[in-house]
């Protein structure tokens, strides 16, 4: 560090060198100095290039592995915790394929952007490839990794990804290691991670996992699956099934959003209900696929409000099992789908009513004997035409709105998910304006 002459310091390069007499005595000694500034301020630019990954801002792939090795070191030498954990965006594909690689590397931006503000300083955050994402996290236990590992699973899940074409939502993979006396090397501590990633899309994506040794043999090969086992047959099925249904889900999306546009007011009213109705069935305990199916029921529950546009009381419960009209040609549409069977059953009785009615078909289900997708889905549509209006109601404050809600509890809809809908946060969070 040099000082200029008005006090501020620079970075400077000095070569010095001694004048002596003819006599060998020293006679002064002569200091060149350069302002190094620009080179400097190049260096660190290429430095942090070298180990950055240009379009998230991340580190990169090489760098996560060396501060892996230096991470593991000393986590050995000092005794201390040290846990990994991988993030793999579900069938990112399908955005690049709909909507363009611009807006896919939009959404890594702002996926990379939570991940880091979720992450602690000392964590190291890295872009391993592709949609895929790396935390090495010094001084974390097991049971801080899996509360990291969820947090990050639901910011993600819960976030709407901004993009030039609308806001988006993703959902994540993640699998989470940690490092114990088995471990023999940094490299391993990293496959267990990432076992445990393949471990979390083989359940049906959209899920947290932790390493497990019964889930995998040594090399990472799934087991064998033992004769006889059929329950487990039909997990390994189901595993195997959901992301397919997934995929195929996702490329109805631009279908879904054609005929949105012929009701202003249904892909904001679809997508808030998504978000109430995803966080309903958690907050109900539903199994992850069966969430997953709730929150397509309500992207699509409203379609039939476009197919029978123009009808005279197009929620007139007058089906066979006292569905609405819009809801039977919804439900008539999804049928045609096939693979979206739990789907069709939450559209098909998300407007039947709670009590039982003396004036609906006698096979019509009330009370609990309704799937619980559909009541949860109806919580979530009943609120946010509450909260918004429909075209023989006016809107009506967050307060109103869960007071008629509670009024509606046993008659349209079930007091308990009510309840636990407006539990301990007097009203729902803000969903999209």
């Amino acid at each position: 560090q040099a000082r200029r002459a008005d006090g501020s310091l620079f970075p400077a390069h000095v070569s010095a060198s001694v004048l002596r007499a003819s006599s060998g005595r020293e006679r002064c000694i002569i200091v060149i100095a350069r302002d190094v500034t620009e080179r400097r301020r190049l260096l660190d630019r290429l430095r942090r290039q070298s180990v950055t990954d240009n379009l998230t801002g991340l580190y990169n792939h090489r760098h996560f592995h060396e501060r892996l090795a230096q991470e593991y070191e000393r986590a050995r030498r000092e005794n201390a915790p040290l846990s990994c954990i991988m993030v793999d965006l579900d069938f990112f594909k399908s955005v690049n394929d709909t909507y363009g690689h611009l807006v896919g590397d939009e959404t890594l931006k702002a996926v990379a952007g939570l991940i880091a503000d979720a992450a602690r300083p000392e964590d190291v955050v890295a872009r391993y490839g592709g949609e895929e994402f790396a935390l090495l996290m010094p001084g974390l236990d097991l049971n801080g990794a899996i509360r990291c590992a969820e947090h990050l699973w639901e910011s993600i899940g819960t976030a709407r990804i901004p993009t030039s074409q609308g806001n988006l939502h993703l959902t994540a993979s993640v699998g989470v290691a940690t490092l114990r006396e088995s471990v023999r090397d940094a490299a391993e501590l990293c496959r267990r991670a990432d076992a445990a990633l393949l471990a979390a899309k083989r359940q049906g994506r959209n899920n947290v996992r932790i390493w497990n040794p019964l889930d995998f043999t040594a090399d990472g090969a799934v087991p064998e699956i033992e004769g006889g086992r059929l329950e487990e047959v039909r997990v390994r099925l189901r595993q195997a099934i959901a992301p397919a249904k997934m995929r195929y889900f996702e490329s109805m999306r631009p279908l879904v959003a054609a005929l949105s546009r012929r009701a202003p007011d249904l892909k904001r009213h679809t997508e808030n209900v998504a978000i109430y109705a995803v966080e309903l069935a958690r907050a109900a305990g539903m199994p992850t696929q069966d969430v997953e199916a709730v929150r397509a029921a309500a992207l699509l529950h409203d379609v039939g409000r476009v197919l029978v546009e123009g009808a005279a009381d197009p929620e007139k419960c007058d089906g066979p099992k006292g569905e609405s009209r819009s809801a039977l040609a919804g439900m008539e549409l999804l049928t045609e789908l096939r693979v979206l069977v739990e789907e069709v059953r939450y559209v098909r009785h998300h407007m039947t009513p709670y009590a039982p009615d003396p004036d609906a078909p006698e096979r019509a289900p009330s009370g609990k004997a309704i799937v619980l997708g559909a009541r949860v889905l109806a919580v979530a549509d009943a609120y946010d035409t509450l909260l918004h209006g429909s075209p023989t109601t006016p809107p009506l404050p967050p307060e109103a709105a869960a007071a008629a809600l509670r009024r509606m509890a046993g008659q349209r809809l079930d007091p308990d998910l009510v309840d636990l809908f407006l539990a301990d946060r007097g009203n729902p969070p803000p969903a999209v304006k």
